[in-house]
């Protein structure tokens, strides 16, 4: 099914925006490409992969066992979504800036999908975010084996209800030099995909209210760090002072005091005290309708 990864893992990602010029959509630090199934109409079903990698991507062997090369996070996860796009009715978002962890996915209208998929894990597991609800999470069960737990990918910043999950797509040594997959497991990540397809295209999943919080780390809020002055880098931006001999002892913990869908905080923002940090499926607090809300932080305190 990979037959277009030669193109993935041997191209610059300047040049894979101007190849795709007619699915381009924003400019600069807000680019990305949709490709959607059918012009004008929206698929059921979105996958996202980003096209940014930590090392330059590389092909250095294909083996009837193995994929060996660099910036396999997350070109293989866009070459296994344009492979599936030829089997199944999807839309495809490749974002970029997401090893930076401002991906560019935080710019982009999402349609109204009945679940989305992103094809950018190691492993063979399945991670949601806190973007689920029970019954997403048993029908992901059903397929997946393990449903483990994760920090960060694209569809963290999607401004969507629908119920997410990242796929483990066989990779290894995600940003390393020396990073692999094995194709067995490439493979199982194609056949539950399309399992999943088959079983679920049809059904709307729609994530539950989870309380005010942050969904990306148990010790500290990720998403407050594109507020520091940090250059884009790939892997960890954590900041050196966050980490001290105990862990994660000395990060900040924002206090939330507002969650304000779009609408309520363009009618308010004048009024109200506070930065955006996050944001996640809530009830407003003026309109008290469950929306994505702009969480609204007032304050930082630190743990200990």
């Amino acid at each position: 099914m990979l037959l277009n990864l030669h193109y993935w893992l041997n191209t610059r990602t300047d040049q894979i925006f101007a190849d795709h010029a007619q699915f381009l959509h924003g400019q600069g630090r807000t680019r990305r490409l949709f490709l959607p199934h059918k012009e004008g109409k929206v698929a059921r079903v979105l996958l996202v992969a980003h096209v940014d990698t930590v090392q330059a991507p590389r092909l250095q062997a294909l083996t009837n066992t193995h994929i060996f090369g660099t910036g396999l996070d997350d070109r293989l996860g866009c070459a296994m979504a344009m492979a599936l796009r030829q089997r199944i009715p999807v839309d495809i978002l490749l974002c970029d800036l997401e090893e930076s962890c401002q991906s560019t996915a935080a710019h982009h209208e999402c349609g109204d999908y009945n679940w989305i998929l992103e094809l950018d894990r190691a492993g063979t597991d399945v991670v949601t975010y806190d973007q689920d609800s029970d019954e997403w999470l048993e029908l992901l069960g059903n397929i997946w084996p393990e449903i483990g737990f994760g920090s960060f990918s694209d569809i963290c910043k999607l401004r969507t209800t629908a119920c997410c999950a990242n796929v483990g797509i066989g990779y290894e040594n995600a940003h390393g030099k020396n990073s692999y997959a094995v194709l067995e497991s490439v493979q199982m990540a194609l056949d539950r995909v399309l399992t999943l397809y088959t079983m679920a295209s049809e059904c709307k999943y729609i994530q539950s209210l989870k309380p005010l919080r942050s969904r990306f780390s148990p010790f500290i809020p990720f998403t407050p760090f594109e507020h520091y002055d940090m250059p884009d880098i790939g892997g960890s931006i954590v900041p050196d002072w966050l980490i001290d001999e105990e862990g994660w002892d000395n990060g900040p913990e924002y206090d939330w005091t507002l969650a304000l869908c779009d609408d309520c905080y363009e009618a308010n923002k004048q009024y109200v005290d506070g930065d955006i940090v996050d944001c996640e499926v809530a009830n407003c607090d003026f309109c008290g309708q469950a929306k994505i809300c702009n969480l609204i932080a007032e304050g930082v305190r630190s743990y200990g």
